[in-house]
């Protein structure tokens, strides 16, 4: 053994290299950024699946101020010949005179619904449809908006989706979250976006 100052060190024992702390900060450096490339592509998503839930609503606002009623199905949003085989939402039954679409246009319809992306809902199989019912009325920061909802709903989506998606639309009311907000979560994996009430 020899002494260096007052630490012993064995003739065996020696400290890293510099090669070797470079190597360290460099695989460091490499998942930090394969890190942060996720995280943003989450975002990303969400980002992109709630810009995609306001182009539904603003074709179902204009559907509904041409022809008196909300649709029934999103497939009456994209062609005057699914407009004329539906009825609007509850029974409602639209101007079909009044049509002046597509409301949406470059969106693949799913049969009644629109068809989402998974690079968008981070799931396969995401569609998007219009629903009624009461998700909102449990929250007491949002009582007394109207008696039946009317909500663009969303999935499946994944998990970090739906995280994005709450974000941009400053929180999501449900899973017991008095959220002031128009979002909401159900069941897990979908997400919803209320934009209207019926009376």
């Amino acid at each position: 053994m020899r002494q260096s100052g007052n630490i012993l060190r064995l003739p065996s024992e020696q400290g890293f290299t510099l090669l070797q702390i470079l190597i360290a900060v460099v695989i460091m450096t490499i998942i930090a950024a394969i890190s942060a490339y996720f995280l943003s592509m989450a975002s990303t998503r969400g980002h992109a699946l709630y810009n995609q839930t306001l182009r539904i609503v603003h074709a179902s606002q204009f559907f509904a101020s041409n022809t008196g009623c909300y649709p029934g199905t999103l497939a009456a949003l994209g062609t005057a010949g699914a407009n004329g085989q539906a009825t609007g939402l509850d029974g409602c039954v639209p101007q079909q005179n009044a049509w002046n679409g597509p409301y949406l246009t470059a969106l693949a319809f799913n049969g009644q619904n629109v068809r989402i992306p998974s690079d968008q809902s981070g799931a396969t199989g995401t569609v998007a449809q219009i629903e009624t019912g009461q998700w909102l009325d449990g929250n007491p920061a949002m009582q007394g908006r109207g008696p039946e909802e009317i909500a663009i709903v969303l999935g499946p989506v994944s998990s970090s989706a739906q995280a994005a998606f709450c974000k941009a639309c400053n929180g999501c009311a449900g899973n017991g979250q008095e959220t002031a907000s128009a979002c909401f979560t159900v069941s897990g994996d979908s997400i919803g976006y209320v934009f209207a009430t019926a009376q």
